[in-house]
Formats: C-alpha cells, structure tokens, sequence
C-alpha cells in the first residue's frame, strides 16, 4: 500500500510538472506525417503553391526529427530552447490548434458601410470609428512620413 501511494504521489507531481510518463509507444514524427498529416493536407483547399511548400518543409523535417517518436518531440525542443523558451511552445493536434485559434482570436465589430453617390458612381467607404486621440495619432504619423519622404528628395 505505501508502495502504491508513493507512485500515485510521483504521479502528481510529474502531472503538476506538465512530464507525465507516456502509457505506450506514440508513432514516429515521419510515420504521422505519411498517414496522418499528409492526406488532411490534400482535403484543406490549400493553394497548389502552398501545398509544394507545405511538402517540402515535411520532407526537412522527415529528414531531421522523422525518427523521432512524437512523445520525445517535447524534451527534444526544451533541449534546443532551453527551458524558459520551451515552456511557450504549446503542442496540438490539428483540431485542437484550430479551436485554441478560434478561441483566441478577437472577433473585431465591422465598422458600418458608408455610401454615397459621387459623379454618378456609388462610392463604399468603411472607416473604422477613432477616438480623437487615436485620429490625432493617426494624423501625426501620416505626416511624419510626408515629411521623411520630402527630406529624402
């Protein structure tokens, strides 16, 4: 039973660490990125381009971690960062990554649709409501950079 309590004790302080022991074998970087990764990658509707690229950052890094075991991914970055670095790096899955986004993405209010009529043809404007202050910073930064420009000529 003391036995039993002391592991269970280990076990805490391992989950409080974020270092919990992986219960079986996690698959190698390289084969997730054939069965897993690879046929998701053809069904997000990525640009032809984007997928070329997208396929040759997976061959390096198949060629570099590829015969790592996903599990051992984590101690291999905290190796490289160091500890207070990799403590920023958060791991997901594909689906996980996307629901964090959507949760930390700030859903920011369209500014209303002005339009008028100039010359006969309809003008749609979108202008974001500023505070004065913010107007005035706007204003000071334009004409800092009016003025550098005229300076270089």
């Amino acid at each position: 039973m003391a036995g039993a309590q002391e592991e269970f004790r280990t076990l805490l302080v391992e989950r409080g660490e974020d270092r919990l022991r992986h219960l079986g074998r996690c698959p190698k970087f390289s084969d997730y990125a054939e069965l897993t990764y690879k046929p998701r990658l053809a069904t997000l509707g990525k640009k032809a381009d984007t997928l070329v690229t997208e396929h040759v950052h997976l061959k390096q890094l198949k060629a570099s971690i590829g015969h790592l075991h996903l599990d051992k991914i984590k101690a291999a970055v905290a190796a490289s960062l160091g500890l207070e670095l990799a403590a920023r790096v958060l791991y997901y899955q594909p689906q996980e990554f996307i629901a964090n986004l959507q949760v930390l993405a700030p859903q920011v209010p369209k500014a209303p649709e002005v339009t008028e009529i100039r010359r006969g043809y309809k003008i749609k404007t979108t202008l974001p409501k500023l505070t004065q202050e913010e107007q005035r910073q706007r204003e000071d930064a334009a004409l800092s950079t009016v003025i550098a420009i005229l300076r270089k000529a």
